[in-house]
């Protein structure tokens, strides 16, 4: 029987002895592969492979083999950014800061889109038989937003009988483009968000797969919590609070784990804009805050129990609820004799910069599930 953690091929009838369920991620470093995509007149015109997810000496950061009768599950996480406007470029430019391009006011047109393609620089389905992995994000994002997170969650493709289509690695690649009838060379959208100087912050991305042979298996019910810890949100202090916590109990080594958050706010008592960030890990407790390489849950887990990337975007106050949703996987390395918890933890910032104790309002409605795969379905 071949090595599933080494990605060996074997046969199609070796492989579909048993239902089997492979996650994978990029990985707690930074994912993104670009920090600035060109804004163009015309759609897509200029497009960028932002994160790419495929053969890689960690098994648990690593593409799974596939073969004909495998369903592909792709779900990802990309904060981009607008660049400054005019008015900003200028009044930044008296205390030295700079954009990143060219500043610009227009609101451009976002494209994502997720292919399952030979080479990690393919960035269009039909090249060298890439294949389109769900359906596609279009949005737009002007200034007053700023930040937006494009969150796919759950793309499928299921495999066709005679395999993807070529021979050797594949590669998830996650392709995104900009574009506004306005634009001009040197504008540019920002993968991650920007800083004073015209740097980009990136590591605020993440690109994960769920492998399941044969396609057509159910997966295991939901452990499901809709109890939200906290009310609130400080906009001062850089205050982290637990927003939802699920209590895992009697982890074995090689099970995995698929999660799903929405977290719901709203800034509209505040009159202004307020930011929230969001992020999900293992912990020790339901009160920890921060990801902690040295905790019992960092030991037992994959990626020091890191599940996704730290994220987020600025609530409007003409928008009465905004949804933050958060995707992810974990694989479990070994057995755990306490009980783990997966938290989403939350912390709100002053974009606007007011310096008011104000507060993010932090809504009931909205949800984390855990999906738990048995140790016995992995390879």
């Amino acid at each position: 029987m071949p090595d599933p953690s080494r990605g060996d091929r074997g046969s199609g009838a070796e492989k579909h002895d048993r239902a089997r369920v492979r996650v994978c991620w990029t990985g707690k470093g930074s994912a993104e592969r670009v920090e600035k995509v060109p804004i163009t007149p015309r759609t897509g015109a200029k497009p960028a492979v932002a994160l790419s997810l495929g053969p890689a000496e960690d098994a648990d950061a690593s593409l799974p083999d596939l073969t004909g009768g495998d369903r592909l599950e792709i779900s990802a996480e990309l904060e981009v950014t607008t660049d400054l406007t005019v008015k900003q470029a200028e009044e930044n430019a008296r205390d030295g800061g700079r954009p990143a391009g060219e500043p610009y006011d227009y609101a451009p047109a976002i494209k994502a889109d997720l292919i399952l393609a030979p080479s990690p620089d393919i960035m269009k389905a039909g090249i060298s038989g890439a294949k389109a992995i769900g359906r596609g994000l279009r949005i737009k994002l002007n200034h007053e937003q700023h930040h937006a997170v494009l969150v796919f969650d759950g793309a499928r493709l299921d495999v066709p009988p005679a395999g993807p289509g070529w021979d050797g690695d594949c590669y998830v690649n996650l392709v995104i483009s900009a574009s506004h009838e306005d634009a001009r060379s040197g504008q540019v959208l920002l993968v991650g968000q920007n800083e004073f100087n015209g740097t980009v912050e990136g590591d605020m991305a993440s690109l994960c797969a769920i492998r399941s042979r044969p396609a057509r298996q159910s997966a295991p019910d939901p452990q499901v919590t809709e109890k939200v810890l906290v009310s609130s949100m400080p906009l001062q202090g850089d205050v982290k609070r637990v927003i939802y916590s699920q209590p895992l109990e009697r982890l074995r080594a090689n099970e995995q784990l698929r999660i799903r958050a929405d977290v719901r706010a709203s800034a509209n008592a505040l009159g202004y804009s307020g930011r929230l960030k969001t992020r999900v890990f293992l912990a020790d407790t339901p009160e920890q805050v921060e990801p902690d390489g040295k905790s019992h849950a960092a030991s037992v887990a994959a990626a020091s129990a890191h599940i996704t990337k730290g994220n987020g975007f600025n609530c409007l106050p003409k928008s009465e609820v905004v949804t933050f949703s958060k995707v992810g996987v974990a694989r479990i390395l070994k057995d755990s004799k306490r009980t783990i918890y997966v938290n989403v933890v939350g912390v709100a910032g002053d974009p606007e910069k007011k310096g008011q104790p104000d507060s993010l309002r932090i809504l009931s409605g909205g949800r984390l599930s855990v999906v738990r795969y048995p140790a016995t379905s992995y390879g």
